[in-house]
């Protein structure tokens, strides 16, 4: 996975977070699912996750 080219959906429990792809300052797949588990409020040691990845197009 590329977090350059792929969002990531992490779902926990009732707990959900979203990040999309290509964001400045995030490099690696580890940074991206660390982020969406803080912006969602899941402990970071949780293992019981659901992880679905994401393509988004731009319009300019």
């Amino acid at each position: 996975m590329n977090p350059k080219i792929y969002g990531i959906i992490i779902s926990a429990k009732q707990r959900r977070g979203v990040l999309l792809p290509d964001i400045d300052g995030i490099d690696t797949v580890k940074e991206q699912i660390r982020i969406v588990k803080r912006k969602a409020g899941i402990d970071e040691l949780e293992n019981e996750v659901v992880i679905r990845k994401f393509k988004t197009t731009k319009f300019y």
